[in-house]
C-alpha cells in the first residue's frame, strides 16, 4: 500500500493515508500464503511505511512467520521502528531491513523527509546497527534517493551508514 506518514519531496506533495482494503487483501494473501506451508521469505516494501498500518504489525507481533521460520525483508523510514516495537516483533528471522533516509545531516534530511524528526532517526539506526551487529538481523542497506538537494551528503551518508554496520 502507498499509505507513509511522511510527505517526502521526491514521493509526494501530502501525506497519504493506507487504503485499508489494500491491507485487508495483503492480509488475506499472506494467510493463504502461510496456509500453503511453502513460504519461506516474504518483503513488505514499496511506496509507503508499513510500520504505520496496524494489521502488518498485528501479523508480525503473531507467530504467523516465525512458527514457518519466514524469514522477513522490511523496508521503512525508521519513523515508527523503536525498541517498544521491536520486542514485540523481535521472535521472527529477519534477514533484510533497508532504510530510506536521504540526508545525512538534520537539515537536509528534515527538508527531504518531511514529517520525520532527524534525532529519533539517529537513535532507531543506532538500534538497528545494534541489532545487526548482535546477529538478530542479517543485512542492513540504506536507501537513499540522491537529488540537488541533498548531492553533497551522499559521500556523508556512506559514511554515517558504514559506520553503522550498513
Amino acid at each position: 500500500d502507498r499509505g507513509c506518514n511522511l510527505a517526502c519531496n521526491m514521493c509526494r506533495d501530502v501525506k497519504i493515508l493506507p487504503d485499508q482494503s489494500n491491507v485487508d487483501q495483503a492480509v488475506r494473501d499472506i494467510n493463504s500464503a502461510l496456509g500453503m506451508g511453502s513460504l519461506s521469505e516474504i518483503s513488505f516494501s514499496g511506496a509507503g511505511e508499513i510500520f504505520i498500518m496496524a494489521k502488518i504489525v498485528r501479523l508480525l507481533e503473531s507467530e504467523a512467520f516465525s512458527s514457518q521460520n519466514v524469514g522477513i525483508n522490511i523496508t521503512t523510514n525508521l519513523t515508527h521502528f523503536d525498541q517498544k516495537l521491536w520486542d514485540r516483533i523481535k521472535h521472527n528471522r529477519f534477514e533484510n531491513v533497508f532504510v530510506s533516509a536521504d540526508g545525512a545531516t538534520r537539515e537536509t534530511y528534515e527538508s527531504i523527509r518531511i514529517g520525520a524528526n532527524w534525532d529519533s532517526f539517529q537513535t532507531n539506526v543506532q538500534l538497528l546497527a545494534t541489532l545487526r551487529r548482535n546477529g538478530a538481523i542479517k543485512f542492513l542497506m540504506w536507501s537513499f534517493t540522491v537529488q540537488r538537494a541533498n548531492i553533497a551528503g551522499v559521500v556523508p551518508a556512506i559514511a554515517l551508514a558504514k559506520a553503522q554496520g550498513f
